[in-house]
């Protein structure tokens, strides 16, 4: 009891002195019921032998003590995952001792919850869903527990959620593989340095400690290198868990989670995660996700339907189907599960493993036990990878990574065991299919691409009037939108001629009945002449200034004249235009039609079916479309079939004129 009250006392605080020594003592509370598990503790549950009452006193005790060190654990692991989300990392100890002592405590009620998991699921499912590997006995196997799994506390209820126990799993295993990573490329460097390596060790070790703690160290070495690798398997039994339980939700958080440790690791310890991850990620893992998002399609599916069918029921059920319908229109919309899938954090796994050295020996290993998982993992990653390209920096090195592990698996043959898939029978001739005809593949593949870009530079030129066209209908828009404006200043001109007009008129009259008020009758009869010329050049005058406004005048008539016959012509142009462009875009969309069928028709894809009807194609891979054989029209040697029940289906209506015209044509060009 004094041990649960403390550590309840020391979560709050966990820098202290106390909580060191409640670490170790915890952790030694459960070792210690280990060994006392081992030599009767499993009789003394089922009361099979007699005890005396101070016998039963001391095993009453321990276990109470072994309940409050499984309290503790969960206590720390609460405490770890809040930290976890504010990116604080391990908690920082100072004794090595009391260190080592909390990961094991993490680690040990981090496999006690993922065994409870176990447990409900199984007992929810009866067997419909395939579980995964039990690797939480393997771990508490390596933390020296393995008594917890035959004892009443497996059932125990931890004091943190799953998810808590996973995110403080999955810190304090980064943090201990990082820093073994470090510990060993500094002692590999020191070793390398000195070459008296005795005296190097008489100087770490204290004068205190006997030969004996050496040997402890060494053996601890190689326990925490097994036991980080059963902790990363327990890591990917409890992600699977949550894909069995179909918690949709819980499995993306804990991929997520998973992901994160990833990341977290340096290059040694990637490396090492790798050796261990990489084989389970692409034979469980992605499958597992695969199942999960198609579940979570047919679902959504599923509820898609029924809702449509009570919006068509008659009376009250159509009228609450209704209602419901517009509750959820009127409600905020919610991201569907497909836009969101679990694939993408695997993904994303997968590819942080792909970029380790021993990418490849474990990618050719797996795809000789499971070859069938691998093909479809591998598809599926390169996929969602090509959908993403455009939106994911460096999607270009993913791709390459991935047509690599591809092709590491086509070199590889797979194995003929019991341990392989049933269908791997089956893929090792489609293979060997593959292979041979991957010459003539290649050959075709290069003809084709030759052949579809030049149908690609004919089709452009074919194009370029329609492109031409939209240019010249741009440019007409926006001359209609500039007619308005051309129309305003024509009659703020014509108003300013006329203007101009009245004030030249005023000049010459005002000019005449000056002249005519400077010639008065005391003039000498000499000066008339002189007067005649002078009325006579003013007269000039006039009828020039007169002649110079009217033709001003015309010319602005002339110039509104031809900008109405430009907006009629204009306008007829733009109706004839639309006519046209109407025919054109029939024209166009047959040239794309047959273009598209040139196309296909140059694939080099063996399995094909022209057929409209046909419904065989849709579910066939890649794999299938390159290795199977259908049958091929004998008159027009182009058209392909899945089977002759499709090729005698789509004769009658469809392909008897096309092979006839086919045949036709090749006939004349042999001719000439």
């Amino acid at each position: 009891m004094c041990v649960i009250a403390i550590g309840y006392g020391a979560a709050a605080n966990p820098l202290t002195l106390q909580l060191r020594l409640y670490v170790r003592l915890a952790w030694a509370v459960l070792c210690c019921q280990g060994c006392s598990s081992s030599t009767g503790s499993s009789t003394y549950s089922t009361g099979g032998h007699t005890y005396t009452t101070a016998e039963k006193c001391g095993a009453g005790a321990l276990t109470h003590a072994a309940v409050s060190a499984l309290n503790v654990a969960g206590l720390l692991a609460r405490q770890l995952a809040a930290s976890f989300g504010d990116r604080k990392g391990f908690l920082q100890v100072s004794d090595p001792a009391a260190s080592d002592a909390l990961y094991c405590l993490l680690l040990a009620n981090f496999a006690q919850q993922t065994m409870a998991v176990h447990d409900s699921v199984a007992e929810q499912d009866s067997g419909r869903v395939t579980l995964p590997e039990q690797h939480h006995r393997l771990l508490l196997q390596e933390l020296g527990i393995e008594w917890l799994q035959h004892s009443e506390l497996r059932k125990h209820t931890s004091m943190a959620t799953p998810w808590e126990g996973l995110a403080a799993a999955t810190v304090a295993l980064t943090h201990h593989m990082n820093r073994a990573t470090v510990v060993g490329a500094v002692d590999a460097s020191s070793s390398g340095s000195s070459s008296s390596s005795s005296s190097g060790s008489l100087r770490v070790q204290s004068p205190s400690s006997p030969p004996v703690a050496a040997t402890t160290a060494a053996a601890a070495d190689s326990v925490c290198s097994a036991v980080e690798a059963a902790a990363m398997l327990t890591l990917l039994q409890a992600v699977l868990l949550r894909a069995a339980g179909f918690e949709s939700t819980r499995f993306q958080d804990m991929v997520r989670l998973l992901g994160g440790f990833l990341k977290a690791l340096n290059d040694a310890a990637r490396e090492a995660a790798a050796a261990v991850l990489l084989q389970p990620l692409l034979t469980q893992l992605l499958p597992a996700c695969l199942a999960a998002d198609k579940a979570a399609a047919a679902k959504q599916a599923a509820a898609t339907s029924s809702d449509a069918v009570r919006q068509q029921l008659p009376g009250p059920a159509g009228q609450a189907g209704a209602d419901a319908a517009a509750a959820s229109s009127s409600a905020p919309p919610q991201v569907p599960t497909e836009q969101v899938p679990c694939l993408v954090p695997v993904t994303a796994a997968l590819h942080v493993f792909l970029g380790t050295g021993a990418a490849a020996a474990q990618v050719r290993e797996a795809y000789a036990s499971h070859p069938q998982q691998v093909c479809q993992s591998l598809e599926a990653a390169l996929r969602l990878t090509l959908q993403a390209q455009p939106a994911v920096p460096g999607s270009a090195d993913r791709i390459g990574a991935l047509v690599t592990a591809a092709g590491q698996c086509v070199c590889t043959e797979p194995a003929n065991d019991s341990s392989s898939s049933s269908s791997s029978s089956s893929v090792g001739p489609a293979l060997g299919r593959c292979r041979s005809a991957a010459a003539g593949d290649a050959a075709a593949a290069a003809t084709a691409l030759a052949q579809l870009q030049q149908q690609g530079q004919a089709l452009q030129q074919q194009l370029q009037p329609y492109l031409d066209l939209l240019q010249q209908l741009l440019q007409q828009q926006e001359s209609d939108a500039l007619q308005p404006t051309t129309i305003s200043r024509g009659g703020e001109c014509g108003r300013s001629t006329q203007q101009f007009d009245q004030q030249a008129e005023q000049k010459h009259e005002q000019e005449g009945r000056r002249r005519k008020q400077q010639c008065s009758p005391t003039q000498l009869p000499d000066n008339s002449s002189s007067s005649s010329s002078s009325s006579s050049s003013s007269s000039n005058d006039g009828s020039h200034s007169t002649s110079s406004s009217r033709q001003f005048q015309q010319h602005v008539e002339q110039q509104q004249q031809q900008d109405g016959s430009g907006q009629q012509q204009q306008q007829q142009q733009q109706q004839q235009q639309q006519g046209f462009q109407g025919k054109q875009a029939e024209q166009l969309a047959q040239a794309l039609q047959q273009f598209g069928d040139g196309t296909c028709l140059q694939l080099p894809v063996p399995y094909w079916c022209c057929n409209p009807d046909c419904t065989n194609i849709s579910e066939c891979s890649e794999l299938a479309l390159v290795s199977r054989k259908g049958s091929r029209c004998s008159g027009c040697a182009t058209a392909r079939f899945c089977s002759k029940s499709c090729q005698l289906q789509c004769w009658k209506g469809q392909h008897a004129p096309v092979c006839k015209r086919i045949a036709t044509a090749r006939k004349g060009q042999q001719q000439e």
